[in-house]
């Protein structure tokens, strides 16, 4: 669950509580497995590797499974330079 620089992705989503006391209300962690593409030049393809993440270990109180997903896919897309995503 802990962040390892290209590979572990953990992220916590803070609120405030009607006191202003700020609280982790829920948090999600993803990996990203790298596989490299074999026979490229046959296929015409110009990438050597391919990004997969997968959602790995997540606890949700106040966010549902959905919502998470769709943060997952704009830090896929974003910050972790995948090609695809799975949950």
């Amino acid at each position: 669950m802990l962040p390892k620089p290209g590979v572990v992705w953990t992220y916590v989503i803070e609120n405030e509580d009607p006191q202003g006391k700020t609280y982790i209300s829920d948090f999600f962690s993803m990996y990203r497995l790298t596989q490299q593409c074999v026979n490229k030049e046959r296929l015409g393809h110009k990438w050597d590797d391919m990004h997969i993440a997968y959602l790995y270990y997540y606890g949700l109180n106040q966010n549902d499974l959905k919502e998470i997903a769709k943060m997952c896919l704009w830090i896929c897309k974003d910050d972790m330079d995948c090609d695809a995503f799975t949950a």
